[in-house]
């Protein structure tokens, strides 16, 4: 593609990486920004895109390079330059090389092509670490961590491309083996080593002014930077990054303000921030750095609203505090569902006044069947539920004041109908916001169980969120935001499960607002008007089937029947679980075996995964001789199958104490896999599973 306003001869290439082989929008709106002072574009993909994401990453690029996913950016970016050879980039004024680690152009990159363009350079970036006296990883080759450019984003001329000390540096680097590697020997010497050489380089954000508080500006000054220097980017990990490390150098706030600026004085969509963030990092992290813990007003006006769109689905599990109550319940102007035993919803509604509150059938006997009625029973138009559990005194007894749960618990979310209508004005400003949560209670021992984390409720809630497919990321590690039941507040849409069930209720075709599913032939966010009334007229049921389901029966269909069907024609296989088919003939229908081999071979994977077939376990051991091979001996004793062999010297700091291996191994299934890991534990060892990656 030609190169407009006169601009430099530019080749870049662009580092591309995704867990999921998902390409998001940012990816996109960078690259259509970038690619405008780009004469050439090379992506370079470690490890294989989806095929929508790669018809995504061509759609924006001249070429897509495909490798295996090791050696990080750097290793990508060394094989995008031997891919295309020395004697090709000579051809180019600059190679531009970036990767996928950042939010851009918040600022038009032409901005900075222009400036950078005027000076006498042989390299140049966007931002630098500054100098860190002592070496952190104890690896770096001069003993300390030096100034460098950092790697996100590096620009190389021609005389330093050119060059025959560019190469000898190319040719000679090995691929980084971890991402401390990866800091050591490329990243943290590459700007060093060349100036030593006489190569001149400079970074377009200035940081100077920040050296004496922060060595790295570019996460902690990163709204001055927006505001100040007009700075084209901002780091993924400044909304996910652990939150100690902020606190280091400042209160906490610079995601925050940042975030802010960037929504109220750039064009920049924060909405393709969010489409990402919330994808692949827990919500748990987000959330500290985001700082979501907020107040809203009782008393906001919103003229002519009422709560006509809102119910409260209130589970009543005890009655013995109902004087606390009383009030939010007799003065709500919304729809009212109570929810539990007859005894108990009689009470309340002879409390409340029976006139204004409803009495569902079901009498749920834990929190997933309360949410799974309350899914059941939607009602057309409502768009937000206050969901509520009454059962305050049997949670926080004793050495607690339940005034202060009713206070958590109630007026946090029901505290009046103004306050209810604000609620909802934050769900309608915050599009990607699916639920709003009370904050945590931290008194008596109901502290002491939400600080215990989980609470044992981590099984209980990853069962239900699989069966509404509900995809977030949760770690058992890491506190969630809602470790058992409560009150919250919760757009409808993330309780709904899909459009056909919608309009069936609905009594027409409705609009969801998504539908994601590996069945992507019947992701259908509208209905057809057309089928719809025959759907009506001729359907006994429908069940909803996940994808999980669907990838445990593909893995079923070529295993046992050596067949290839697509994800959607699969539904009427996986729904035979939903149904009593004992002694019954059932005809399940396969439609279609349109699937592609990238496609097959994740689903392959994944139900292996899901069927214990394989997993991943971590396990940290002296670094001596001898005791990788001992491992080795109980992993075969029990007949396992070593898939992959992951060893990490730099766990800990003192290497003889510990270092890391993570073992991907093959089972026959769940039994064999109890097996494996009850062996390493005879063994002396204390293996953990994680999640495994092939």
């Amino acid at each position: 593609m030609k190169v407009e306003n006169n601009l430099k001869n530019r080749c870049g290439i662009f580092l591309f990486y995704d867990r999921d082989g998902i390409v998001d929008d940012y990816i996109l709106y960078m690259l259509k920004d970038l690619r405008q002072n780009l004469s050439y574009l090379l992506v370079v993909c470690n490890g294989e895109p989806g095929e929508e994401g790669l018809k995504r990453l061509q759609s924006e690029s001249d070429e897509v390079l495909i490798r295996a996913n090791h050696g990080f950016d750097v290793g990508g970016y060394r094989e995008g330059l031997f891919y295309l050879g020395f004697k090709e980039l000579q051809k180019y004024d600059e190679i531009v090389l970036f990767n996928y680690t950042f939010f851009g152009g918040i600022y038009p990159f032409s901005e900075m092509f222009e400036k950078m363009s005027t000076k006498d350079l042989d390299f140049w970036g966007i931002t630098k670490h500054h100098k860190v006296e002592v070496d952190p990883y104890g690896k770096n080759r001069y003993g300390y961590m030096p100034e460098h450019i950092q790697s996100h984003f590096l620009v190389l001329r021609n005389s330093l491309v050119s060059s025959d000390d560019y190469k000898e540096f190319i040719i000679s680097m090995k691929n980084p083996g971890s991402y401390v590697d990866s800091i050591c020997d490329y990243e943290t010497i590459l700007t060093k080593h060349f100036e030593d050489l006489g190569y001149k380089w400079e970074v377009y954000a200035d940081t100077a002014r920040y050296e004496r508080y922060a060595y790295c500006p570019v996460m902690f000054y990163i709204k001055d930077m927006l505001e100040k220097d007009r700075c084209p980017i901002i780091k993924r990990r400044s909304f996910f990054t652990d939150y100690k490390d902020f606190l280091i150098n400042t209160c906490g706030q610079p995601s925050v303000e940042a975030y802010d600026y960037i929504r109220n004085h750039t064009d920049y969509d924060v909405n393709m921030i969010w489409d990402n963030i919330l994808r692949v990092e827990n919500i748990s992290e987000v959330h500290k750095v985001m700082q979501f813990n907020y107040c809203m007003p009782e008393q906001v006006s919103y003229d002519g609203e009422t709560l006509e769109n809102m119910q409260a689905a209130i589970w009543v599990k005890q009655t013995e505090s109902l004087v606390f109550y009383q009030e939010f319940l007799e003065n709500r102007n919304c729809d009212i569902v109570l929810y539990g035993s007859a005894e108990n919803t009689k009470k309340v509604a002879y409390a409340a006044g029976a006139a204004h509150l409803n009495i569902a059938p079901e009498e749920p006997g834990t929190y997933q069947e309360f949410l799974a009625a309350v899914q059941k029973n939607h009602k057309p138009g409502i768009q937000y539920y206050a969901l509520l559990v009454m059962d305050t005194v049997e949670k926080i007894r004793p050495y607690s004041n339940e005034i202060s749960n009713v206070f958590k618990d109630w007026k946090c979310i029901f505290a009046s109908d103004e306050y209810m209508i604000n609620q909802k004005h934050t769900f309608l400003e915050n599009p990607r916001m699916g639920l709003g949560i009370p904050p945590v209670p931290d008194f008596g021992e109901f502290f002491a169980k939400y600080a215990d984390g989980w609470a044992g409720n981590y099984e209980k809630v990853s069962e239900y969120l699989e069966r509404i497919a509900v995809r977030v990321n949760k770690k058992k590690e890491i506190a969630p935001l809602i470790p058992t039941e409560g009150a919250v507040m919760i757009k409808a849409d993330c309780l709904c499960s899909d459009s056909m069930t919608e309009a069936l209720k609905e009594r027409h075709p409705v609009t969801l607002a998504s539908a994601n599913t590996i069945a992507d032939g019947t992701a259908v966010k509208t209905p057809g008007s057309n089928i719809f009334p025959y759907i009506q007229e001729n359907l006994d049921d429908i069940i909803t089937v996940q994808d999980d389901e669907l990838i445990v029966a593909f893995l079923d269909m070529v295993e046992n029947h050596k067949m290839i069907v697509e994800n959607s024609g699969l539904l009427t296989v996986a729904a035979l679980k939903h149904l009593n088919v004992k002694d019954k003939r059932v005809v399940s229908i396969l439609s279609g075996g349109n699937m592609d081999v990238i496609t097959m071979s994740s689903v392959v994977q994944k139900g292996l995964i899901l069927r214990d077939r394989i997993f991943t376990v971590s396990i940290q051991l002296p670094d001596k001789p001898g005791e990788l091979c001992r491992v080795a001996g109980v992993v075969a004793g029990v007949q396992a199958n070593v898939i992959k062999l992951d060893h990490n010297q730099f766990v800990s700091s003192n290497r003889n104490a510990a270092v890391e291996i993570r073992i991907t191994m093959e089972a026959f299934g769940t039994d064999h896999k109890r097996q494996i890991i009850a062996a390493l534990r005879e063994a002396g060892y204390d293996p953990k599973l994680i999640q495994a990656v092939l």
